[in-house]
Formats: C-alpha cells, structure tokens, sequence
C-alpha cells in the first residue's frame, strides 16, 4: 500500500537514544536494515548539527495550513552567515555525527520536501536543497539535489583529486509541486571511479534518475555525510532573483543493504 507524501512526518520515527526513540519503529525496505531515522513533528533531535545564521532558521512548524508539522528551514539574502559553515549562505542539518556513508555499500534514503505555495524560483542561480557532503575539506558534494530556476537538477562528482568529473541531470519543473508534499528516495551506492557507483532518484515512487557507473564519491572518502536543507552558494555575489528561502522537509531515513 503506498503511503501519500503529506503522512510521512506522522510516520517516520527518530532514531536518537537522548529521546528515548527506537529507530527499529521505522521499517527498511526487504534486504535493508535500518542505521538512521529522524522526526520532525515535535523538535530538531539535538545531536544533529545545526548549520544556520538566525535561531529561527531551523525550526518544527507546519507548512500552509497543513496540520502536520516538519522541518521549516528558511533564510534571508541579509542574514549574517560570517559564523555559519564556510561563510556561504545555507540553512542545513548535517548529519555528519550521526551516520556515515562508505564506499562499496549500498544505501537507500528517504525524505520529502514541501515547496510553499507562494514560493519563488530563482532563474539566475542555482541553490542545493539535499546534499551527501564528502567528509573531505575541499571541493563540492558529490550528490546534490538543486533547484535550478524551476527545475529540480541532480549534481554528481566523484574521481582522484586531479581527475574530478561532474555530471548534471535536469530533471522534471518544480512548479507544479508548489503546494504539495513530495517524497524522494536515493539509492546510493558510492564509488568513485564509476564502476560500481549506482545514483537512483525516485520521486514519488516513479525513477526519475538512473546513473550507473557514474563517479559519485571522492576518493578513499570514508566519511561523506548526509544534509538537508538550502545551501545557496551564490546569493551574495552573485544575480538572484529572490530575497528570502523557505522549504519543508519531512522525516529521513537511511538503509544500508545486508
């Protein structure tokens, strides 16, 4: 039976020991043991590192006049990001101390976004909006979920230092989904040479991705890490046509194949 989008922050459940949650409550897909899941409906579990520039920046609320809450993530192009990762503009979880992805295993995660109603595309610049960071100190992340103007792109790179390649896969306009939540599904196999690498993107249930034996690690990267939320790179030097983000996330879970 498949679960509409709009219920999945209602059950999804956190994997975190501080509140007492079971992340064996969550289910994996058959073949896939669960390493991680995370609510949103009541609080930010505070092991998960908070990258933002005002307190507001990540909070629990409802998207519209939905009644189910989840992550709000929002920023303004005047915020101060001088103390926020980097000093580039984002508003993001990271889940660095929490789970880590190695190269060779075979993952699948889950989350979903809610796009406001009143939201506004950007036509000049790109912005990330989920992200596996390579625990590397240099360099951009080796998947990345984006937003350009209105349509979603999936960004891919992986290889040596010296040979890095970056592959980019339009995939279908964003502005019908203003309004409605929408549920995402990576399989993830990282590998950087390609040869075993698998990127599959579903969005709601249908395979809107499918790059095989495409670099998506760095390599010997042994702690790349997942993030959610809005990472506009450009937005202070760079034309923008917006002055303010705002995004919804559902609930995440991660799975390892046994």
């Amino acid at each position: 039976m498949k679960i509409p989008p709009r219920f999945l922050c209602l059950l999804l459940t956190v994997a975190s020991a501080s509140f007492g949650q079971d992340k064996d409550a969550a289910t994996a897909a058959p073949g896939y043991h669960l390493v991680y899941a995370a609510k949103f409906d009541t609080t930010i579990d505070p092991t998960i590192v908070q990258q933002k520039p005002t307190p507001d920046s990540l909070t629990v609320d409802a998207p519209g006049n939905l009644a189910t809450k989840c992550l709000r993530v929002s920023m303004q192009q005047t915020d101060d990001y001088s103390k926020v990762a980097n000093g580039s503009p984002r508003s993001e979880l990271s889940f660095s101390r929490l789970f880590l992805f190695a190269p060779g295993k075979d993952y699948l995660v889950e989350w979903s976004t809610f796009i406001p109603v009143d939201f506004q595309f950007d036509g000049q610049q790109t912005e990330g909006i989920t992200q596996i960071h390579h625990g590397m100190r240099t360099g951009s992340p080796p998947f990345m979920l984006a937003l350009r103007g209105n349509t979603y792109q999936v960004e891919l790179r992986g290889g040596p230092k010296e040979q890095i390649k970056t592959t980019k896969h339009p995939l279908d306009n964003a502005e019908a989904d203003r309004g409605h939540w929408v549920k995402w599904r990576l399989h993830y196999s990282p590998d950087a040479t390609g040869a075993q690498a698998i990127t599959q993107v579903y969005k709601n249930d249908a395979l809107v991705l499918d790059a095989v034996h495409e670099p998506n690690a760095y390599a010997g990267d042994e702690k790349a890490y997942l993030k959610l939320g809005i990472y506009k790179w450009g937005w202070k030097n760079q034309p923008s046509g917006v002055t303010s983000r705002t995004l919804y996330y559902g609930d995440v879970t991660v799975a390892v194949k046994d």
